[in-house]
């Protein structure tokens, strides 16, 4: 039963969570696809187009009852470290959603993608439209063959170029903005 709740939550049930679960692997699975693919095709090629195309409509489903997704690295160590949340009441192991050696493989590339540019989280908002999603992705995937390659390596230049393209529904939270991402901090200071 779809009902919003105080906090301005939706109430979703057990079959719910499993559809979202499924949508959400889809998603993502193309979303690291794209960043295995760069180099194939520029954004201005028609199949580039397709595809950003048609990973929109999979954001815009999975994203129908919230206002964003996240994606959280939640360990530098553990290729399996990767989380979605927003989409249920508790976060989405990435790993779990994906299934089979080639899921390995995508987790594992999605892992890499974000410890090697120090990206602690990145947040795609419901109110983007098609024309910044193309765009967005068009600087996703042309960001992952310059970080391959060694050219770039941090989340702040890459949430400086989407700040310049004027894309304000996608941020990029870096490790480096992190407290206690370089250096262990004391118990107390991580509870504060």
């Amino acid at each position: 039963m779809d009902q919003l709740t105080e906090s301005g939550t939706w109430e979703i049930d057990g079959e719910q969570i499993r559809t979202i679960r499924k949508q959400a692997g889809v998603f993502t699975f193309n979303l690291v696809k794209a960043l295995l693919q760069t180099g194939y095709y520029s954004a201005d090629h028609p199949l580039a187009k397709a595809a950003a195309a048609d990973i929109f409509s999979q954001f815009r489903e999975v994203s129908r009852k919230t206002f964003d997704v996240t994606y959280v690295l939640v360990s530098t160590v553990d290729e399996r470290g990767v989380m979605i949340d927003g989409l249920t009441p508790d976060p989405i192991e990435v790993a779990r959603v994906f299934r089979g050696v080639m899921g390995d493989h995508f987790v594992a590339k999605f892992h890499e993608h974000f410890v090697r540019n120090r990206i602690a989280a990145f947040t795609i908002k419901r109110n983007i439209n098609e024309t910044e999603f193309e765009k967005f992705m068009g600087i996703w995937v042309s960001w992952a063959a310059l970080s391959a390659s060694g050219k770039v390596s941090s989340a702040d230049q890459m949430s400086d170029q989407l700040n310049r393209e004027g894309l304000l529904s996608v941020t990029v939270l870096g490790m480096d903005d992190i407290p206690g991402a370089r250096r262990h901090l004391p118990w107390s200071v991580k509870v504060a």
